[in-house]
């Protein structure tokens, strides 16, 4: 009688845990993806785009359907390059959570070739 009590209680906690990881590790795969991106675009010939495909690519291989609606940025300075990838984590349909999209960052210099003395 008393597990037909706990049990609903006990169910919604594991859900819950499940969730929080689900949400940490989309963050850590995203986040993954835009240093891969990041280390594409700033090689010696990379380019934006090359970070860019590389990263989605990297999202669409790895993550699966953890990371939905993925943004992914890639910009440059002069002797940087920047990946910010914004999207959503997979949710476990629970009523009146929404979780919130998250946003990571990656970022490194630029290769440039220099002729030895």
């Amino acid at each position: 009688m008393e597990l037909l009590l706990w049990f609903p209680g006990l169910l919604l906690i594991v859900v819950m845990v499940l969730q929080v990881f689900s949400y940490a590790w989309a963050r850590e795969t995203a986040h993954n993806a835009a240093r891969y991106g990041a280390y594409h675009a700033r090689i010696l010939g990379g380019t934006n785009e090359d970070g860019r495909q590389e990263a989605s690519t990297y999202l669409s291989e790895v993550a699966g359907t953890l990371v939905q609606d993925p943004s992914i940025v890639v910009s440059r300075t002069a002797g940087r390059v920047d990946v910010t990838i914004t999207a959503r984590p997979r949710q476990i349909p629970l009523p009146g959570i929404d979780l919130p999209r998250f946003s990571v960052h990656a970022s490194g210099p630029i290769e440039q070739f220099t002729a030895g003395s």
